[in-house]
């Protein structure tokens, strides 16, 4: 048996990571046990806890975005040698395999669809880089600025408030960080804008602020998300939007992970060599972008 911990399953990118490694894990004719943290800091840090005697032989983790006190959890967690694969994002200093999707390259497709579509001032709605997963977007979405004959700008990346992100979450209005961030900048911005935005819900974010202060979508603001869900496809008018092929990383870390198992690696080398698997990402062209 093997076991996926996950932070927050009500995400739809970890439920699609979750059906990809089930997926995975049903061909190859094993059971898989599912560890929900449901977006708690006391639940995750139980979770990496008992990992060791759960009567997994292995696990896969999609860690938190950053909270120091789970941080520490996953590395006392890959210190014990258990077969560990990281998906999705690293905390800075944990050395593990890992499989995660094309994050830079992914916010650069995004960023560049905006540009080539005439924008010249294209803003970033993201949390700060505290794992590799955000980190990498940022560093996609400057290079594709650059590229673009554009200079980035600092005041151009708007910063999630991760307190209220995380109030958010708890109180079901996910979309509320991404609203929030996003007023105050489009009260003082001069329309025509293009917005990446790093995740569904900064997303929807966007939206909402758009509606409340009369701006259109996309003739005043254009928009690209990043993460295909069921909230993307139910966004009006559809939203353009960074798709990562769940199946494809829950694919990967199953194969990882047995074959950390099969060689005993994790417990027996003296100093480990780990594997990053990177998975491609896919642009799917909607009607939230206009040329300008």
């Amino acid at each position: 048996m093997l076991a996926f911990a996950a932070s927050d399953l009500a995400s739809a990118f970890e439920m699609g990571i979750a059906r990809g490694v089930e997926r995975a894990c049903q061909k190859r004719g094993w059971s898989v046990q599912i560890l929900d943290a449901q977006h708690e800091v006391e639940i995750e840090k139980r979770n990496m806890g008992r990992l060791p005697d759960s009567g997994s032989e292995g696990a896969m983790v999609l860690p938190t975005w950053g909270n120091n006190r789970c941080i520490e959890a996953l590395f006392r967690l890959q210190q014990t040698r258990f077969p560990l694969v990281i998906v999705d994002r690293i905390p800075p200093g944990l050395q593990a395999d890992l499989v995660e999707s094309d994050h830079e390259q992914g916010a650069y497709i995004a960023t560049k669809h905006l540009v080539d579509h005439g924008h010249r001032q294209v803003l970033m709605l993201t949390p700060p880089p505290l794992v590799s997963s955000i980190a990498s977007r940022i560093q996609g979405y400057e290079r594709a600025l650059i590229d673009g004959g554009i200079t980035p700008r600092s005041d151009w990346k708007i910063w999630l408030n991760l307190e209220l992100q995380a109030s958010a979450f708890e109180q079901h209005r996910r979309w509320l960080g991404g609203y929030s961030a996003m007023m105050p900048v489009l009260k003082k911005t001069n329309p025509p804008v293009g917005v990446f935005a790093v995740d569904p819900y900064t997303a929807w974010g966007v939206y909402e602020a758009c509606r409340e202060l009369g701006l259109r979508i996309p003739q005043d603001v254009s928009v690209v998300g990043f993460d295909e869900s069921e909230i993307t496809q139910a966004m009006r008018p559809p939203i353009t939007i960074i798709s990562q092929r769940t199946d494809d990383i829950g694919d990967a870390a199953v194969d990882l992970l047995q074959k950390r198992i099969e060689t005993g690696a994790a417990r027996r080398e003296r100093r480990r060599v780990y594997t990053h698997v990177v998975v491609d990402v896919d642009l799917i062209e909607r009607e939230s972008v206009a040329h300008v």
